[in-house]
Formats: structure tokens, sequence, C-alpha cells
């Protein structure tokens, strides 16, 4: 009965259905008598001993849960997302042994994560989006078969607790948009089947793990808006899988290591916003042959441009603007990437012209039929279409 177009509250009768095994009602206004009115779920409900899954996402029902849910002891599946609830988790779901998919996200739930939830049949814990506080439980790692454990956006704080090693099955782990702080636990590298982490927007310290290296699986790797304050650990040469990389504002320092040569897959890496320093390196062109999106500015780069940039096959976006150490001028080489729409250069010490990057005589045409922008550190003679840097991060962020 999931997007049936019932309406009103929810009957308490329900509870009399006792050998009821399904109740899938998501996308319903369930609990709506009036306007802003919210009757919430009916503490009846935990009479129904035989339920197996409970679907109430994206329904209107408000209120708390009630701790009476705790009593379903045969749950299996219980979907509470996007329910506009609040209060907190109420600590006798703890009781729900049997139930491998758990899901609050969306929700307005506030108080601790009761450290009882965690057991080894639990498979997904959904609480993304809260307002849920106090620290991670340890007992994640009692969670041995936990594959995703999504709590970004909500106020935990403290650390990662060391016990999440434990938790060998994590496939994804969401903890963005949290107040986290300390390191990250060398722990993590016990997590081989890790293929996404999301931290951006913690107050995270301290070098990444070596062991990281380990997670050969991992796909995302996301932690910008930190303050890690280290270098780039040689590690991350050894994430083959990796597609994404975002560490913008992290205090990362010193260079590029020559070991993220090896990240053949990657497609997007994020370093802007950082301390690092030196050259560019040369090698990126010819082995990050998959890269679409480099973000290199507000960095402390000095040299040129390198000429075996031009062998970049896929590169969309280029931002190295705001490194005030480069000097000379765009190789013409780099008249061969075909795939640039954006490159970012202002803040530097470039020199020259880019009007050799200009991919066909416009005439009549809008500039956006060039399909390249370069912004105001050079100059251009074959039209106006760039300049402005904040014109072209508009125009590139639309592409982006």
């Amino acid at each position: 009965m999931a997007s049936s177009g019932i309406g009103g509250r929810l009957p308490t009768q329900l509870g009399k259905l006792i050998k009821l095994e399904e109740m899938l009602l998501s996308g319903n206004e369930l609990g709506r008598v009036g306007i802003n009115q919210s009757e919430g779920i009916p503490t009846e409900l935990g009479q129904l001993k035989e339920l197996k899954r409970m679907s109430l996402e994206s329904t209107s029902i408000g209120g708390e849960i009630p701790s009476t849910l705790g009593k379903l002891t045969k749950l299996e599946d219980l979907n509470l997302n996007f329910a506009g609830l609040t209060g907190q988790i109420p600590h006798e779901l703890g009781r729900l042994d049997d139930i491998v998919i758990f899901q609050l996200g969306g929700n307005s739930l506030n108080g601790p994560i009761p450290s009882r939830l965690f057991h080894d049949k639990l498979e997904e814990l959904w609480l993304l989006d809260n307002e849920l506080s106090g620290s991670i439980p340890a007992e994640i790692g009692n969670a041995t078969g936990l594959r995703y454990f999504l709590a970004g956006g909500n106020r935990l704080e403290g650390s990662i607790p060391l016990e999440i090693g434990n938790a060998t099955a994590l496939t994804a782990l969401s903890l963005y948009d949290n107040m986290l702080s300390s390191s990250l636990p060398e722990t993590i590298g016990n997590l081989l089947e890790l293929d996404s982490i999301e931290l951006d927007g913690n107050g995270l310290t301290g070098e990444l793990p070596s062991s990281m290296g380990n997670l050969e699986k991992l796909v995302y790797f996301h932690a910008a808006d930190n303050s890690f304050g280290s270098t780039l650990p040689t590690a991350l040469g050894r994430l083959t899988a990796l597609q994404e990389l975002g560490l913008t504002s992290c205090g990362m320092t010193g260079g590029i290591p020559t070991e993220m040569g090896n990240l053949v897959n990657l497609n997007y890496l994020a370093l802007d916003d950082n301390e690092l320093s030196g050259p560019f390196p040369e090698w990126m062109g010819a082995k990050l042959q998959n890269l679409e999106y480099l973000y290199l500015g507000w960095n402390k780069f000095n040299g040129t441009l390198p000429v075996e940039w031009s062998k970049f096959p896929q590169i969309i976006n280029l931002q190295l603007h705001n490194n005030n150490l480069l000097t000379g001028s765009i190789p013409e080489e780099w008249a061969n990437i075909s795939t640039l729409t954006g490159l970012y250069l202002h803040g530097t010490n470039l020199t020259g012209g880019a009007s050799f990057l200009c991919r066909e005589d416009l005439g009549n045409n809008t500039c956006e039929d060039c399909g390249l922008k370069v912004d105001s550190a050079v100059e251009c003679e074959c039209c106006a279409c760039c300049g402005d840097h904040g014109e072209l991060s508009e125009f590139m962020n639309s592409r982006s």
C-alpha cells in the first residue's frame, strides 16, 4: 500500500492484527488530520509480534518513536526515513536482535545513538541528517555484519572509535558534517570491503593513517574541511580502485607524492585550499588518463605549467588559480587538450597569451559555442569570451 494516497490518522486498531508480517505504507500522508497536525506512530503497533517489515518512509506521521516498537522482536527491516520524527531513539529498540536494516534518516531525532543497536545481524544503519549528539559507540565493533553506517549530518563528537576496525563487513562509512575530532584510527585499515568514505566537515586532525593503503576496494574518499595538517601519505598510491579523492581545505602540506601516479582510475582530484608546495607533477598527464576534474588552486605550488599535461585525454575542469609562485606561460601543446572546458589561472604570475587555445572562429556564435573558458591571468586575442573569473566560475559550475 505504498504511495496509495492514504491519509489521516494511522488507526490504533492496527495493533490487533497480531499475525501481520508486513506493514508497508511509505509515501502516504499518514497522521495528517489537519494542517500541520500529526498523530504519530501508535504505541499499539508494539503488539504486532509477528511483524518482519515496517516502512513509514516519506510520510508525515511525525511525533516520537514509541518505545513499544522494541517489542517487535521478529522485525528485520524498519524504514522510518523522512517521517517527520522527533525526540530520541528509544533504547528499547536495542532489543531488536533480528533487525537487519534500520533506517531513520532525514528526521529531527536528537540525543545519543543507543549502543545496543549494534549487533552481529545488523547490516544497514541509516541515521543521516538528524540532530543526533554524543559519541559513536564503541559497540559498533560488535556489528560484524554491518555494511552501511550512514550517520552524516548530525552533531556527533569525539573520536571515531578504534573498535570500528572490527566491523569488517563495512562497505560505506558516512560521517560528514559532524563535530568529530582527533585522528583517524589506524584500525580503519582493517575495513577491507570499504568502497566509500565521507568525512567532510569535521574537525579531524593528525596524519592520514598509512593503513588506509590496505583499502584496495575504496572508490570514493572525501574528507574536505578538516584539519589534518600533514603530508599526503604515499600509501594513497595503493588505492588503485579510487575514482574520487577530495581533500579540500585540510591543511595538507608538502608535495604530491609520485606514488599517486598509480591511481589510474581517478576521475576527480580536489586538493585545493591547502598548503601544498613544489612544482606540479609532470607525470600526471601521462598516468592519470581518466582524470576529468583537477582542483589545485589556493596552494603554494611553484614553477611552470607542465608541457606533459597536454597528454590528459579527458580533463574537463582544471583549476590552478591563486598559486602566486607560478611563472612562465601556458604551453602551446595544451591546445591539444580537446576536452577542456574551464581553466582557472587567476592569482598567478603567468604571462603571455591564450589565443592558441581557441577552438574555432566564433563569428556570430555565442561564447558557449567555443566550449572553453580561460580566465584573466593571460590575454586572448581571438575573441572576448574569456576574462572575468567571476563569470568564468558561473560558466564552469554550470558544466560541472
